[in-house]
């Protein structure tokens, strides 16, 4: 049996691990995250990482000047003695650098998530981690040609490079017939946060209201960040309590939201530093059956795969034309979400993943 350390540090997550979540004879994976990562994943390897103190300033600081990064995972030397293959993600974390530096004659995989070229090489540390442990990298996986494109102009194209799009699953994100309800729900799932485009939502949902004689419409925004004061605040003053809901759900529940809604919208937007780099949350809408708006930013178009509607980034004159049209046509919103379905079946399915990761596993022993 293959035995994989799967080191995600503080970033461990319950929508990446489903797809890695393998009951096989072939291949045993263990999942090494901090102690307090994302989300806790059953039979975890936990080691002390500055991030789990990374709310102490004075932390971040020592840190940031010993390291270059506060992911370093205390006793990572010790146990990765029990794995034949070491599989890291994002090459700036300081446990991929570890890795590098204690592989010897071990394979090292790199989830390559990043669209940016030369993004997260802010101080000369930072730069040398990364690039120290990208040269060290004896396979990238990338999600979206895009990553791979980044790795290739960063100068390491000569690498293996396998491009394979995460899945979800496909039992539990999954449409249900809906009873009749008196009002159509749009939804948004993401972190409240200014690149997300949530206020570009609210603006856009606020013009529609504003102009249509058809009120039976609600949005439901689902998420947690530092916006949310601020659209607590707005739905308030605009008196639009009736109308706008901001509440949190866990992953074990977020297909039954989901369920729940008509339309899915996400219009994220650019940073310097920061673009949609895969977008989990299209593939979980895809899959249960939403037609979907979103802004063409990023890797956006090319998970979408021609997909829902795609707008201009930051175009709210648009977000709020294309609301009113599938609002407008139910015949539309009823064809776009079937062909949603098809196309995450056919592209995300997570036990699809899992069959080729174990083969790349299985080609590097």
């Amino acid at each position: 049996m293959i035995r994989v350390a799967f080191v995600r540090g503080a970033y461990l997550n319950k929508f990446e691990w489903q797809n890695y979540n393998i009951s096989s004879k072939e291949v045993k994976i263990t999942p090494v995250s901090s102690y307090r990562p994302l989300n806790s994943i059953k039979n975890s390897t936990k080691l002390f990482s500055l991030f789990d103190l990374s709310k102490s300033k004075p932390v971040r600081y020592f840190a940031n000047r010993t390291f270059g990064d506060s992911q370093v995972l205390f006793g990572l030397p010790k146990i990765i003695r029990d794995f034949d293959i070491l599989h890291t993600a994002d090459p700036h974390y300081f446990y991929s650098y570890q890795l590098s530096k204690l592989k010897r004659d071990k394979p090292l995989v790199s989830t390559f998530w990043d669209t940016i070229p030369f993004n997260n090489e802010s101080t000369k540390r930072k730069k040398y981690i990364k690039k120290f442990s990208m040269k060290n990298t004896d396979l990238f996986i990338c999600h979206t040609k895009r990553a791979k494109k980044c790795i290739e102009i960063e100068g390491f194209g000569g690498k293996q490079i396998e491009v394979i799009p995460l899945g979800v699953d496909l039992k539990r994100f999954t449409p249900i017939k809906k009873e009749r309800k008196p009002f159509t729900t749009i939804l948004f799932v993401g972190r409240l946060v200014k690149e997300k485009g949530v206020l570009d939502l609210y603006s856009a949902f606020k013009t529609y209201l504003g102009f249509s004689k058809y009120k039976k419409i609600r949005l439901l925004i689902v998420g947690e960040g530092p916006l949310k004061k601020e659209l607590i605040n707005k739905i308030n003053k605009d008196k639009l309590n009736n109308y706008i809901t901001v509440e949190q759900s866990s992953y074990d529940l977020i297909n039954k939201i989901y369920q729940k809604a008509d339309i899915f919208v996400m219009p994220s937007k650019a940073t310097k530093t920061w673009e949609e780099q895969y977008g989990m949350v299209l593939l979980e809408a895809l899959a249960s059956g939403l037609p979907i708006i979103a802004y063409d930013s990023g890797s956006v178009g090319e998970v979408l795969a021609n997909q829902g509607i795609l707008i201009r980034e930051g175009d709210i004159n648009s977000l709020t034309n294309s609301i009113n049209r599938l609002i407008t046509y139910p015949v539309i919103r009823s064809k776009l979400g079937k062909e949603a379905r098809i196309c995450a079946e056919k592209r995300y399915n997570c036990i699809d993943y899992k069959r080729k990761i174990t083969n790349i596993y299985k080609s590097l022993i």
